[in-house]
């Protein structure tokens, strides 16, 4: 099953809370960065950019937590790369003079630091999260294709392991892991 069609497949709920999340995603980053004020300054369409795309991806790959198939239940392992993305973006779309990156990165020009460095910074994260939601949409196709033959993660701990389902003509608990 392709990428394609395991994202036609979704339900409504799971493209409402991608939506949901890519919305508070890019005000959350948008607000925390003031970057709707920060007009004029060098990287300021870059910035808003990478913002859009990056939370339109981080919403894609949180709604691939969501009613995930058996064998595609997300994992504890699976959170680290949108925290990782978010934050690379988060650092690559302020305007602040103060900013963590402004201090990373000292020896640089602001110029420099607007132009080149943070949306190398911010395209490196957004392809991070597409990266990853490619490989969760890759497993939900391999879950739904083959459902004996799909697993999750089995050396991590599931994200919800209470919303566990048993497959079907299998008696008893799910095999804990």
């Amino acid at each position: 099953m392709t990428r394609l069609a395991v994202l036609r497949a979704w339900s409504r709920g799971r493209w409402g809370a991608a939506a949901a999340v890519a919305v508070v995603a890019a005000v959350v980053i948008g607000g925390a960065n003031d970057l709707f004020g920060l007009a004029g300054i060098t990287g300021h369409a870059a910035a808003l950019l990478l913002t859009a795309a990056g939370a339109a991806v981080g919403g894609l790959l949180m709604g691939s937590y969501i009613g995930a198939p058996e064998g595609a239940e997300p994992t504890v392992c699976d959170i680290r790369w949108p925290l990782f993305g978010f934050a690379g973006l988060s650092l690559a779309t302020t305007g602040n003079p103060n900013s963590l990156l402004m201090q990373m990165f000292s020896g640089l020009g602001p110029a420099v630091l607007h132009s080149a460095v943070q949306p190398a910074l911010g395209a490196l994260s957004v392809a991070l999260m597409a990266g990853t939601l490619a490989g969760r949409l890759n497993l939900e196709g391999r879950a739904l294709s083959d459902p004996e033959g799909a697993a999750a993660c089995t050396s991590c701990t599931p994200l919800r392991p209470a919303v566990r389902r048993q497959r079907p003509g299998r008696s008893g608990p799910p095999p804990e892991q």
